[in-house]
This record gives structure tokens, sequence and C-alpha cells, in this order.
């Protein structure tokens, strides 16, 4: 199982040991949980350390978010190698109709660049969308039912915080699971937690190689793609 805690110590100072061991237990929550994202929601899925309190407690904590992108991205995310694009989709008037209103103009900070890598490039903002979709339909972006501005602004902001961990995450789940989604990794996580849940309840600990099997099996539960057969419990 993927050690959430550990991935978030690159977040301290920027965050409290509190409100990053919070953060830790709600993450590990929602790679498992079914149903709605929201607070409610969440504390079904956490730990002993996670009960409702301690959500509501996180929501209304003041975090200084764009902090924690950056941080998280240079850490986790940055190849020195590649080529990074600061993308904005704004949108000055509502959409009435067919039409939306935007600002529709291309700007970059590299005047070396030509015209025509500067379309290309925003050929590419389509990828924005996907982020969208995935924070609403995974990370419960159209789920939350915060009120109050620090409460929204966490719920939003967390949702896309966790379309970035995923993709780390997915990165990794990868390589033993070619071709996996963020489905697949949920029902991994999911299946992690009923073992884990499940073992906490028997008198002694199966052999070695019914564990396996126990865990391979709940863990297939619900993916998409086949499961490897490398994975093992940890």
């Amino acid at each position: 199982m993927f050690d959430i805690l550990a991935l978030l110590q690159c977040l301290l100072p920027e965050i409290k040991v509190t409100t990053m061991r919070q953060l830790s237990e709600i993450v590990m929550a929602m790679l498992a949980m079914s149903g709605r994202v929201t607070m409610l929601g969440i504390s079904r899925w956490t730990l002993s350390r996670g009960s409702y309190r301690t959500v509501i407690r996180f929501f209304g904590t003041v975090i200084p978010w764009a902090t924690v992108f950056w941080v998280f991205f240079r850490r986790h995310l940055f190849c020195p190698n590649d080529v990074y694009l600061l993308a904005g989709d704004e949108v000055v008037i509502s959409k009435a109709g067919k039409k939306t209103y935007g600002l529709d103009r291309f700007f970059s900070s590299d005047l070396l660049l030509s015209y025509e890598k500067i379309i290309d490039y925003y050929k590419l903002r389509f990828q924005i969308e996907f982020n969208f979709r995935d924070a609403k339909q995974f990370w419960g972006l159209e789920d939350f039912m915060n009120r109050g501005q620090t409460a929204v602004t966490n719920a939003v902001n967390l949702s896309f915080f966790m379309v970035n961990l995923s993709h780390y995450l997915l990165a990794q789940f990868r390589e033993d699971n070619p071709g996996s989604g963020i489905v697949d990794l949920q029902a991994y996580c999911r299946g992690f937690r009923y073992v884990r849940e499940m073992l906490k309840m028997l008198p002694q600990q199966p052999e070695p190689i019914l564990l396996s099997q126990i865990f391979a099996k709940l863990t297939s539960l619900g993916r998409i793609h086949n499961a490897s057969t490398a994975v093992e419990p940890s």
C-alpha cells in the first residue's frame, strides 16, 4: 500500500504537522471510499484517527493551497527535461446560448517561441478539461456540501490536489498494472482496506499463500483492467 504520510512530508513546514496528518487520513479515505465525497462520507472511510470532527477541523483550517500545489509538484511531479505550460481557463462573461465569451488571446513569456509553437501549445489546453473531469468524477468537486469560505476553498482545492496526487500514484501503480486508471487504483486501495480490516478480526494471521490469494481477490473487485499477479500485500 502507498505510504501517503511519507508522500506528504514535503509539505512541512508549509502546513502544520497536525494538518498534514489529517490530510493523510483524508487522502487514504478518498482513495478507498465509494459514494459521494462529502465530509461525512470521508469520515466513514477514515481510520480511528480520522473522526468526523477531525474532518471538520481540517476543512476549517486555512491552508496555503498555492504553495502546497507548488511544493508537491516540485518534489514529486517535476521532471527537468520536460516542458511545462502554465495555463489558465478564464471566462469573463458567463455562457449564453451556444457561445462562450472569453479572452481568446495567446501569450507566452518565452519571446523566442514562434507563433506556430504557441498555437501548438494552445491546442493542448483540452487537458484542463480532463483535470476538471477527474476532479468532478472521482474527487468530489461536484459533491461537497461545505458552507463558509474556508471550507469551500479547501473542498475545491482538495479535489484538484487529489488529481495531482493520483497522477503520481498511478505512475507507480502502472509499473505492475499497465493501462490502469483511477477506477483500478481506487479498487486496489478499497480492497486493501477490506483486507486490513478483515485481518484485525482473525485470531491469527492466514498462511502467506492464502493471504496473497485473499489480497489478490479483494483488490481485483470493481477493477476495469485485470489485476497484476505481481501485486502482493504489504
